[in-house]
């Protein structure tokens, strides 16, 4: 992944009580942030449930729970990935998406 570059992960409908948790991590690399912007554009300054990295062993790793609630309103959002100060190697690990009673 070059600096700068967003990935996108996919679109969801989140409402409130839904469950993200984020377990991220890069072999190589600077910074990276994980959260959800609105689904009807590209990256704005206004992001939900956003995590920038802390670096673990040398490596970037996004580690964080987040249960859906006010003052986020109900709604599609699309999930993002970015690198930051840098490019990324190896990205791998988990981002999971309960649905509110499951």
């Amino acid at each position: 992944m070059e600096r700068d570059q967003v990935l996108w992960l996919g679109e969801y409908d989140l409402s409130h009580g839904d469950k993200i948790h984020y377990d991220v991590r890069a072999e190589g690399g600077e910074e990276m942030r994980i959260g959800f912007a609105r689904a009807d554009g590209e990256l704005p300054d206004t992001v939900y449930y956003f995590v920038s990295s802390s670096k673990k062993e040398g490596r970037p790793e996004c580690s964080a729970d987040f249960i859906c609630s006010s003052p986020v309103q109900p709604g599609r959002y699309r999930l993002f990935l970015k690198a930051v100060h840098g490019a990324l190697a190896d990205v791998n690990g988990e981002i999971i998406i309960t649905s509110y009673g499951q």
